[in-house]
């Protein structure tokens, strides 16, 4: 496991994967889930308040999925899935 998580951080990893690449499929959703692990696992300027997943996904000007009606929705226990995967250490 990369980092601790909780279901809830599962499902809003899940949504932003979504949100950011639906239109991508599986590998697009893998790769946006690695994108905001590496933001809460980086030591960087960019990067340096960043703590948890909420923080990199809610961080200024960074994803405009957000904002999307497919973020605002609940996952499907597929994208969990998917999320939970990146969550456990899968690389792409």
């Amino acid at each position: 496991m990369l980092i601790d998580y909780t279901d809830e951080d599962a499902t809003l990893l899940a949504r932003i994967m979504r949100a950011e690449a639906l239109n991508e499929g599986e590998l697009g959703m893998l790769m946006v889930g690695n994108v905001v692990i590496n933001r809460v696992l980086a030591n960087c300027l960019t990067f340096k308040n960043i703590n948890s997943l909420y923080d990199a996904i809610y961080q200024k000007n960074q994803f405009s999925g957000t904002k999307s009606s497919l973020f605002q929705s609940a996952p499907t226990s597929y994208e969990i899935d998917l999320a939970k995967r990146i969550l456990k250490g899968e690389l792409i």
